[in-house]
């Protein structure tokens, strides 16, 4: 695979394939003629405890399932996970708990900024009790249009989701420039109260 157009710096290049452990490499970039072989060896066959669920529990626990991994936000509401048969569920915790992978990676269909995202879902986990949910796993994504140019209403739209972001917050933070871009930051300290 060759990858044009890469700038200079930092990378975490993933090579994946199904049925193969997931190599992840960390590319410093100074060079147009950077080359890198990866080895990928195979999956173990990992037996997890996978719950065989009624259509209605399946349906109840997908739910669940895309409202913490794809958030409940308008962009969100037009996310479609294309191969929701490719979740598989396991046994949590707990009665409140669910767990969740997939072996084939996930295919994320974002019509609101022009994105199709292929997520290797390694693991999810929520807990109605504890009120925590995590997910992990690798992504990639493509455009949508494939047109050379991206439309311009997808482009409009990620400026402003990014804008006011968490992303764009940390960003401004490196940068130094949290002020400039909007944000504010106050320095919180404990203060002791007497008697």
């Amino acid at each position: 695979f060759t990858l044009p157009n890469v700038s200079n710096g930092f990378y975490d290049v993933i090579a994946s394939y199904v049925g193969y452990e997931a190599v992840v490499y960390r590319a410093n970039i100074s060079s147009k003629n950077l080359q890198i072989i990866f080895k990928l060896t195979k999956k173990p066959t990992e037996l997890r405890n996978v719950v065989v669920l009624s259509k209605d529990a399946r349906a109840k626990w997908l739910a669940i399932f895309r409202q913490n991994f794809l958030g409940i936000t308008e962009a969100a509401r037009k996310c479609k996970i294309t191969n929701e048969e490719e979740i598989l569920f396991e046994d949590g915790n707990s009665r409140d708990s669910i767990k969740a992978f997939s072996v084939v990676p996930l295919e994320i269909v974002n019509k609101e900024l022009g994105y199709k995202i292929y997520f290797e879902l390694v693991g999810f986990y929520y807990s109605a009790s504890q009120g925590r949910t995590y997910f992990y796993g690798y992504s990639r994504f493509e455009e949508l249009s494939d047109k050379e140019l991206v439309p311009a209403r997808y482009l409009k739209n990620r400026e402003l989701y990014y804008l006011g972001s968490t992303l764009h917050f940390y960003h401004s933070l490196i940068e130094g420039k949290s002020k400039e871009e909007g944000f504010s930051t106050l320095n919180i300290r404990m203060v002791e109260v007497g008697d």
